[in-house]
């Protein structure tokens, strides 16, 4: 019975750590479109007859935010394969394995905080140049 539970709890942890993934590619996808956005907006600001400093400065800040949020980071995931092919035969294999994939989660969701925060500071710049571009061609 122990060992169906722990089996489990297993396939929840591992569906964590999978979503947490998942997530993660959403997050730098998501990073990589403000980037591209920013360096657009950028181009066509220089393009346009009276380029605005603020509005350049906060493209500029966005664009820098966003680069050190692509900046290598290393996820954990789990025990590498040979480690786990030697350990099978332990007694506290499963209960190795799943502590090894929670701390693994609980380490990843701290970096995943800090990406959060890099986007919300890069979006928040890029739409913040948005509209002041808007407010100086109209007003």
């Amino acid at each position: 019975m122990k060992e169906k539970n722990l089996k489990i709890v297993l396939e929840e942890v591992s569906d964590l750590l999978r979503n947490q993934q998942e997530g993660i590619d959403l997050l730098y996808n998501k990073l990589n479109w403000i980037l591209v956005s920013n360096v657009v907006l950028l181009s066509a600001l220089f393009a346009s007859d009276c380029p605005n400093l603020v509005v350049g400065s906060f493209l500029v800040i966005s664009i820098v935010i966003t680069l050190v949020g692509f900046s290598p980071k290393t996820f954990k995931v789990t025990a590498k394969i040979s480690d786990q092919l030697r350990l099978v035969d332990e007694a506290g294999f499963l209960v190795s394995l799943i502590n090894k994939k929670r701390q693994a989660f609980l380490s990843n969701n701290k970096k995943l905080k800090r990406v959060h925060l890099v986007l919300r500071y890069a979006s928040g710049c890029l739409i913040c140049a948005i509209v002041l571009q808007f407010i100086v061609i109209y007003v």
